[in-house]
Order: C-alpha cells, then sequence, then structure tokens
C-alpha cells in the first residue's frame, strides 16, 4: 500500500486513497490503484453550514456476516486471533 501511495505522490495525484483491487486471486495478480476522495465524499450540515465529508456506512445488524462475528469475537478477542490470515 505504501508503494502505490509513493506511485501517486510522484505522478501527482492528489486527494486519492492507495487501493488494491482483485484481491481474492493470488497476490500476483492483485491490482494497485487510486480512488478519489471525493467519489467516496457527501455533504452534510456541520454547525449550520454544509461541508463535505466522507459518507458513513452502518453495519447491519441482523446480517448474516454480523451475525458470525457476534459468534466468534469474544474468542477472537481472549485468544488475539485479530491477526490477518493473509489475503482475502
Amino acid at each position: 500500500m505504501g508503494n502505490v501511495a509513493c506511485k501517486l505522490i510522484i505522478k501527482g495525484f492528489t486527494a486519492y486513497m492507495a487501493t488494491l483491487k482483485n484481491l481474492k486471486e493470488h497476490p500476483s495478480k492483485w491490482i494497485p490503484a487510486g480512488t478519489p476522495l471525493l467519489s467516496m465524499m457527501g455533504i452534510e450540515m456541520r454547525k449550520g453550514k454544509p461541508e463535505p465529508v466522507i459518507e458513513k456506512t452502518l453495519v447491519e445488524m441482523n446480517s448474516n456476516m454480523f451475525k458470525i462475528y457476534e459468534k466468534w469475537r469474544e474468542i477472537w478477542a481472549m485468544n488475539d486471533c485479530f491477526s490477518s490470515p493473509g489475503p482475502i
């Protein structure tokens, strides 16, 4: 990710977030990219004035993925299981 960020800076891209695409594949097939922050932004009223902000994404508490997390989170926390196993 740092390499992607450096290349974005060198090429003069500002207001971009370094990203990787194709993460379901072998790391040799990952695609480095830059995502414009503007694509994630919306306008919210703050202190009576419109302000650009990165839009919030809420967690669906009734989703299957959250239910799986809810089932395992205490075990993961107690056993320090929050380390990344590698690519998705």
